[in-house]
C-alpha cells in the first residue's frame, strides 16, 4: 500500500473514522471559531480515561482492595480540575469504578513491562497513530479501548469497531501480530469483544486508502461524526442539516437580548428559524456578544417544552460558541 501524502497528516484511529465518514472533519480549523477558554474543557469522557490510566500506570489492580484505588484514582483526577467536575462525572465515576474490577482478572498475573496504558504505536508509511487505553503483552497480546459515550444498542456502533481495527492494525505493525483479543470497555455495556480477522483488517486499511484521495473539503453531516467535530461551528452543511436532527445539540440565531446573573453566567435570547430560543448559562467571558449578532451555539442541552418545541437551551462544560455574523 503506498504512502499517504502528507496534506491529511497524522491519524488517529477516531480521526481515520472521521475521514472516511466526512473527509472535511480532520481538516484544520483556521482561526478562533470557539468559545472556549484557550483551552478544551475536561468532560467526563477525558476524565475517565486519566482516571483509568492513572489507576494503571501506578498499579492500582495489584492493590489489596483494587477498587478503592480505582476510586481514589478518579477522585485525584478530579482534584486537579480547575473547576467542579464535568455534569454527569458522578454517573460515569459510579460505573467505572464498579465496572472497572473485570480488568483485574484481565490482567492477571502480568509483569509490570507487560501492563500499557496510552503507550504511543505508530505506522510511519501510513501515516497513523493512536495510544490504547490498556495494552497487555506476552504470550497473548490483549488491547482495551474505553468508551465513555453511552451504546444504546446491542450491536457496536461501526466506528467502535474501526478504531479497534486500526488500533489492531497498529499492534500488528510494532508487535508483529495481531492481538490475540480485542475489547472495547463500555462504561455503560461493560466489557464486549470485537473479532478482527486478517480480511476486516484488510478491508479498512483499503478503505482508509480510498478516503485520502477524496475531495478534504467534502463534508457530510451526521450526528455521530460531527459531536465533537473541530470544524463544526464553521461547517455550513452541518448547520444546513443539524436543524433536522431528531436529536439536535446545536442552535443557531440572532441575539435578541442578554441577562446576566449574579452568578457569572449569561442567558441569550436567541430569534431563530423556528422562533425565539434562550440558550443559558454561558460562562460571562464567553458570552461577549450584542443584540444584533448571529451565534453559532453547539453541544447544548434542549429543554423540550410540553409540545416537545426547543425553546431553551443549556451550556455544558463541552460546549462551543462562536460568531457568524
Amino acid at each position: 500500500m503506498s504512502r499517504p501524502s502528507a496534506g491529511i497528516g497524522w491519524l488517529s484511529p477516531s480521526r481515520a473514522w472521521r475521514l472516511i465518514e466526512c473527509p472535511a472533519s480532520v481538516l484544520p480549523v483556521a482561526g478562533t471559531v470557539s468559545g472556549g477558554k484557550g483551552k478544551p474543557e475536561v468532560n467526563t469522557g477525558i476524565l475517565a480515561h486519566r482516571a483509568l490510566e492513572r489507576w494503571i500506570r501506578s498499579e492500582g489492580f495489584r492493590a489489596a482492595d483494587p477498587k478503592t484505588a480505582l476510586a481514589e484514582a478518579t477522585d485525584a483526577c478530579a482534584a486537579e480540575l480547575a473547576g467542579q467536575p464535568p455534569a454527569g462525572w458522578r454517573v460515569s465515576r459510579a460505573r467505572l469504578v464498579a465496572r472497572g474490577m473485570s480488568l483485574v482478572d484481565l490482567i492477571g498475573g502480568r509483569a509490570p513491562d507487560q501492563v500499557h496504558s496510552e503507550i504511543e504505536l505508530k505506522d510511519e508509511d501510513l501515516r497513523l497513530r493512536g495510544r490504547p487505553d490498556l495494552l497487555l503483552t506476552g504470550d497473548e497480546i490483549v488491547v482495551v479501548d474505553l468508551k465513555t459515550q453511552t451504546l444504546r444498542e446491542e450491536e457496536l456502533p461501526a466506528w467502535v469497531e474501526f478504531q479497534l481495527t486500526v488500533y489492531a492494525h497498529l499492534i500488528r505493525t510494532v508487535h508483529g501480530q495481531l492481538p490475540t483479543r480485542a475489547e472495547v470497555f463500555s462504561l455503560n455495556r461493560g466489557r464486549r469483544e470485537v473479532v478482527i480477522t486478517d480480511e476486516s483488517l484488510e478491508a479498512t486499511l483499503v478503505a482508509l486508502a480510498s478516503a485520502r484521495t477524496l475531495d478534504p473539503s467534502r463534508a457530510n453531516p451526521s450526528p455521530e461524526v460531527c459531536r465533537f467535530c473541530d470544524r463544526r461551528l464553521v461547517c455550513e452543511p452541518h448547520w444546513s442539516a443539524a436543524a433536522k436532527w431528531p436529536d439536535a445539540d446545536a442552535v443557531t440565531g440572532t441575539v435578541e437580548r442578554t441577562e446576566h446573573a449574579a452568578t457569572g453566567v449569561v442567558a441569550l435570547l436567541l430569534t431563530t428559524a423556528n422562533g425565539r430560543a434562550w440558550v443559558s448559562g454561558i460562562p460571562g467571558a464567553l458570552a461577549s456578544v450584542g443584540s444584533g449578532d448571529t451565534v453559532r451555539v453547539a453541544r447544548v442541552s434542549p429543554v423540550l417544552a410540553a409540545d416537545e418545541s426547543r425553546s431553551e437551551w443549556r451550556w455544558r462544560n463541552f460546549s462551543a460558541m462562536t460568531l457568524a455574523n
